[in-house]
């Protein structure tokens, strides 16, 4: 059995992807989220933190702030249920530089 095949109870298998943290070194997520456009951006990362759409998020970023480059990670929150432990996992993970648009 897996979270899809759990006759219903995988629906609440994992914790909500509304508490991914999305973390730029260098910079404050939250006013960048000020800007419509980026908060979209930003928030669909969080519902799908893939390639494509980090380096979508990546080139709004750079393009909006001018920087030379751009570090993102998307860190997800992780629960042991035997330990109690609270911890956070990089989910995903990309770099790129002005150069490269």
């Amino acid at each position: 059995m897996n979270k899809w095949k759990g006759g219903g109870f995988g629906m609440y298998s994992e914790i909500h992807y509304y508490y991914n943290q999305i973390y730029i070194p260098d910079m404050s997520v939250d006013s960048l989220i000020k800007d419509d456009s980026m908060k979209e951006s930003l928030g669909f990362l969080m519902l799908m933190p893939n390639d494509i759409n980090l380096k979508k998020s990546a080139e709004l970023i750079l393009k909006t702030t001018k920087r030379d480059s751009i570090n993102i990670q998307i860190w997800r929150p992780l629960m042991n249920s035997e330990s109690g432990v609270y911890t956070r996992v990089l989910e995903n993970e990309t770099y790129l530089k002005h150069q490269d648009l």
